[in-house]
Order: structure tokens, then sequence, then C-alpha cells
């Protein structure tokens, strides 16, 4: 969405099954995914239209969206990442040592908090241009879940935490594999009357053209066993489509 967002490359690599499975690089990355996760790794994005996200009310949603994400069925608590996450801390230094505190327990309340609070998130290069873009108007939530949980329960609990916290001047954004799998099968049925439709065009379009139900039979019947045909080569060979 903006200049130093990192919405894209965490959630962007595709599913392991559509790679070769003893691959490899394939295997590392595998572990990796055991070891540290990633794969199933969700971002959601508040972005206002005018001014900047630290206002009350943008960071009060930031506050209860990410304590939803803790609460949801398969969620690794420890890549929960926002400006209101337990990971995210605030730095400095007085005349007694260093100090650690976590950076936004709830949303700051008075206008001193809030200045605090943006200076905390400019003075740090780990949250700023990363969790706060750098025109300030958009921040980022990122969430892990664990391998094998249904993407459909993720996606639909998402929605519905979303819908919840939209409002005028506010668009909030949805992004990773949960998502997009979701999405796939919510427009399944639609894909598939799609599909019908497309069929019924091709074969009248062969019959206006050939007026023979074999012309129209032929190229039809082909193109099925070329695709089975395929799709079980492909599976035979140990690999698949997603």
């Amino acid at each position: 969405l903006h200049e130093g967002m990192m919405l894209g490359h965490e959630v962007a690599d595709p599913p392991l099954e559509a790679k070769p499975q003893h691959h490899p690089f394939v295997e590392v990355h595998r572990e990796l995914t055991r070891t540290f996760g990633g794969l199933n790794q969700v971002a959601i994005a508040l972005e206002v239209e005018r001014g900047d996200v630290f206002r009350l009310e943008v960071l009060e949603r930031v506050v209860r969206i990410t304590r939803q994400l803790y609460l949801m069925d398969g969620i690794n608590p420890s890549r929960v990442m926002s400006l209101a996450s337990r990971q995210v801390k605030r730095v400095w230094v007085d005349a007694e040592g260093f100090r650690v505190r976590r950076l936004m327990r709830e949303a700051p309340r008075t206008p001193q908090e809030m200045r605090d609070l943006r200076q905390a998130v400019l003075r740090d290069p780990m949250i700023y241009g990363r969790l706060v873009s750098r025109d300030l108007k958009a921040t980022l939530i990122v969430a892990d879940f664990e391998e094998g949980v249904p993407v459909q329960r993720v996606f639909r609990q998402l929605r519905r935490l979303v819908e919840r916290e939209r409002a005028p001047g506010l668009r909030i954004w949805l992004a990773g594999r949960p998502v997009l799998e979701g999405w796939l099968e919510h427009y399944l049925p639609t894909i598939w009357s799609s599909f019908g439709i497309a069929l019924a065009i091709m074969a009248g379009l062969l019959w206006w053209s050939f007026r023979r139900r074999r012309a129209v039979a032929l190229p039809l019947v082909g193109a099925a066993c070329s695709t089975v045909m395929g799709l079980g080569g492909t599976r035979l060979l140990g690999h698949g489509l997603g």
C-alpha cells in the first residue's frame, strides 16, 4: 500500500504443493516453516483517508483487532505483530540505564501520550516503515496461524473481525494465503457456474459453425480427456497444483 510497508513478500509464496515436494529448496522451506512459521501469515492494513493513524479511533481499532487475533483458533501468539502486540517494545535510556516497555497496551488518551507514541514510532526503524507507513497514513497488523488450521475457519473469523471495525474514512485491507484461499472457496460456486456457461457457449458456437453433433462432441471430449490425463499424470508423478 505504501512505501516501506511489507504486505507482500512474506505472504506471496505459492503453496508448497505447487512445487516438487522432494526438491532441496522445498525441504528447506518446509523446515523453516515448521520452525519459524510464515506460510499461513495474514496481513491486516488499516489506512486512513485523511490525517494519520495517530488518532484515538484508529489506535483503538488496532488494539481491539490485536486482542481478537490472540483469541483466534490456531493463532501463533509469538508471531502477532502490531503497534499493540506484546512483542513490540519501546526502548529508551535514562539516568538509571535502559528501559524497556510495551509500546502500546492501550490507545493513548491524552495529546501528550499520543505525541509520545508518535515520537517512539518515528525513532524506531523496526516500527517506522514496517508497522507504520512512512507517510503515517497506514499501520500494519501481521499474524501467523499454525499449519493445519482450516483455511475457511480463519477466513470467516478474519472477515467478521474486519467488518466490525470498518468506519467512514478508514480502509481495511486483508492479504495472505488464508485470505486468498478463502476467497477462492467463497467464489467456487460462481466459478462452476461460469464454467458451465462457457461450456454451453462453446458447444453452441461449434454447433452453429458445423451443424454436426460429432463436431460438437469430439472437441469437448478431447479437451476433457487431455485435462484428465494431464492432471492424473501430474498426480502420479508426485506433484500437485495447490
